[in-house]
């Protein structure tokens, strides 16, 4: 699926946007503390802690636009921010380093070794420097936003690395070098000290006593689990008897868990779960569901102050856990810049026909709505005979804003269908009693029309014109109508049916690039494991 999201990416708005937007997010120098000690800077707003998370980037752009009045700040770069792999990391970190000369797999280690490095370096984005001498010379790199979400290729390979190293004290314990491992514990003591005596002094944030109480909490606790880890290691290396290996074990694993449930649990939990958050119980829910099953589909609106809105009387996201509510942006997953520009425009009685609303929560006032049905609302397909050209979208957009185009006429389009729309065709956009379409949806990626016209035109249909959608008549061809939707063009009166389903080329050149890699990687560990066996037995 890489290939399809990044066709599909080049036609949203992120192509344009620049470095400095690309960047932000970018994780600050004093947050790499959080490596070993991870709520050093508060926990996320979801915990019931009452220290929010306060390490956020005041030069974030992002950070400055989604502050709101006295509420927490930045609290969501705790989720971005988050690389911690456990005190385990670190004490198998100084196990691989002191005992290199002990390590068979040295290029297999140094590799993850180098990986968590540079994924730590990329995280800090346009303060380490990485990131920005990337983003102009590697192609791909300009596609990645918040560096720091490359947190989860810093913790994969710190994970193989301590797999590694537990295998290697069940392998060498012996021979290795296990007093490495108390250094995690000594550094974060050094730091509980200075805190304790001085901490005051240090960075600003830390001249809040509640602030410094807490890293000073944090800490204590970092050193606690670093020293348990470490003593376990010592104690499975150098104890005898193998019950007391065994519960060093099993120490080192339930401090483990309880060092990564503290540094997560609570953003893991969350505020609410996802059934009381999106109820099924939600009145609007069988309503639009007889609706749809009634009259066809149709979209559901949210207005206030006589504009569309994103909530109203019920969340955005909704869409994602009912198939029946189609969001207007077509595939969710991205925004393309032609629904942007087309959402971005004021004639809201054109937004409202053109993206099929039909039924709308109205707020008259600030805790009270009124639902009911629109007026103008196009169906799910609908015939234009007539159509009007522009030169660009942005002429387009700006016709439709400025209500120059008979919209409830006349379909809008930049590129000329091929189709005879001779004068007499265009004469009246009336209906004539032979002119019926007919819309049906087959599945979310399908759907079918069925047309009996008198002429010939563009059958719209209320659909994002993602690139990919195709139909199956050879004859008829889809086109954008309106700046962001789907128009089939019709080239000759009569009857049929097409049949537009989501199936881009570039998704079935990747399922063959994926097929070869699998019938490659069988090849490979098929006969490469049988080469092995027989060079083995002649050995022998």
């Amino acid at each position: 699926m890489v290939l399809p999201a990044a066709e599909n990416w080049l036609h949203s708005g992120r192509p344009h946007q620049s470095f400095e937007t690309v960047a932000d997010m970018s994780l600050p120098y004093d947050q790499l503390l959080t490596l070993l000690v991870p709520n050093f800077f508060g926990v996320s707003q979801f915990s019931n802690s009452p220290l929010v998370f306060w390490g956020f980037d005041p030069r974030s752009p992002n950070v400055i636009q989604n502050s709101f009045g006295n509420g927490p700040t930045g609290y969501w770069q705790y989720w971005e921010f988050g690389a911690y792999a456990g005190q385990i990391f670190w004490v198998a970190l100084l196990l691989i380093f002191f005992n290199w000369r002990n390590i068979e797999q040295r290029r297999m280690v140094g590799f993850f070794l180098a990986t968590w490095v540079v994924a730590i370096w990329f995280m800090l984005g346009h303060y380490g420097g990485l990131f920005q001498t990337l983003y102009y010379t590697l192609p791909g790199v300009s596609l990645f936003r918040v560096p720091p979400k490359m947190a989860s290729v810093a913790t994969f390979a710190a994970a193989i690395l301590i797999a590694y190293s537990v295998d290697l004290l069940r392998l060498r314990g012996r021979t290795l070098c296990c007093w490495p491992a108390f250094f995690p514990a000594a550094a974060c003591a050094c730091l509980a000290l200075v805190l304790f005596f001085g901490g005051g002094h240090l960075s600003a944030g830390l001249h809040r006593l509640d602030r410094l109480n807490w890293a000073l909490r944090e800490t204590s606790f970092a050193l606690a689990v670093g020293a348990i880890c470490a003593c376990a290691i010592v104690g499975a290396v150098r104890l005898h008897r193998q019950g007391a290996q065994q519960l060093c074990l099993c120490g080192l694993l339930a401090v483990s868990v309880a060092d990564f449930h503290h540094a997560y649990g609570d953003f893991q939990r969350g505020g609410a779960s996802p059934d009381r958050f999106f109820p099924e119980t939600n009145f609007f829910l069988p309503l639009l569901k007889d609706d749809r099953e009634r009259s066809g589909p149709s979209r559901f609106g949210q207005i206030s102050e006589n504009r569309l809105h994103e909530e109203v009387a019920m969340f955005q996201n909704l869409p994602y856990f009912h198939d029946f509510l189609e969001a207007p942006e077509g595939y969710t997953s991205f925004y393309l810049d032609t629904v942007a520009g087309f959402q971005s425009i004021t004639n809201e009685d054109a937004k409202i026909a053109i993206q099929n609303i039909k039924i709308a929560a109205i707020r008259d006032a600030p805790s009270h709505y009124v639902l009911g049905a629109t007026t103008n609302a196009f169906p799910r397909a609908k015939f234009f005979a007539r159509v009007r050209h522009y030169d660009s979208i942005g002429a387009l957009r700006g016709a439709l804003e400025r209500n120059e185009m008979d919209w409830h006429s006349e379909a809008a389009v930049r590129e000329l269908p091929a189709v005879d729309l001779s004068k007499e065709n265009q004469q009246s956009q009336e209906p004539v009693a032979i002119d019926q379409v007919d819309f049906e949806s087959v599945t979310p990626e399908s759907y079918s029309v069925t047309y009996n016209l008198s002429r010939p035109g563009i059958i719209f249909v209320s659909q994002t014109f993602y690139p990919g959608w195709v139909t199956d008549n050879s004859r008829v061809r889809l086109i954008e109508v309106f700046g962001a939707f789907q128009g089939i063009v019709i080239p000759d009166a009569g009857q049929g049916q097409v049949l537009v389903r989501f199936s881009p080329s570039i998704l079935r050149k990747s399922l063959a690039i994926s097929i070869f890699s699998l019938v490659t990687t069988f090849v490979v560990m098929r006969f490469g494991r049988w080469n092995q066996g027989s060079e083995t037995d002649t050995y022998a």
